[in-house]
């Protein structure tokens, strides 16, 4: 009993943290402008820069994605709505995690999405059973 409470306590910090986090990029890509870029050459490799250009020209594509963020940020924060926006945003880190090892391939940029599509699937496990077996109760 205790074991399967602090793994409630666990996955409800890593769903607060990840909402939090995709409640902030999400919320970036809407209301805030980006800022201008200072210093040396990026580190950002050309294609990269290339893909993120062409899905921002292309027209609603990057606000589409800001918003399901924002939602499904919204959506990890409570624990009755976390199965949901987990789900909601499973292609959207896949996606990120995806596009940064091939095009990007800088590790830190690796990492950093890695953990974000790793937390992800964490948050989504404990539900698998349910999902596979919907007669199962959610007790």
């Amino acid at each position: 009993m205790k074991k399967a409470l602090n793994n409630h306590w666990v996955l409800r910090i890593i769903g607060v943290a990840l909402g939090l986090f995709f409640i902030y990029a999400g919320a970036k890509k809407l209301f805030i402008a980006p800022a201008p870029r200072t210093g040396g050459p990026s580190t950002v490799p050309a294609e990269f820069i290339d893909l993120i250009r062409a899905l921002k020209t292309s027209g609603y594509f990057m606000i589409m994605v800001a918003w399901f963020q924002l939602t499904s940020g919204v959506l990890l924060i409570w624990d009755k709505t976390r199965l949901i926006g987990a789900l909601a945003l499973l292609p959207i880190t896949f996606n990120i995690f995806v596009m940064h090892v091939i095009l990007d391939n800088r590790w830190d940029e690796n990492l950093l999405t890695g953990v974000l599509f790793l937390a992800n699937v964490w948050v989504i496990l404990p539900h698998l059973p349910r999902l596979y077996n919907p007669k199962l109760s959610a007790a």
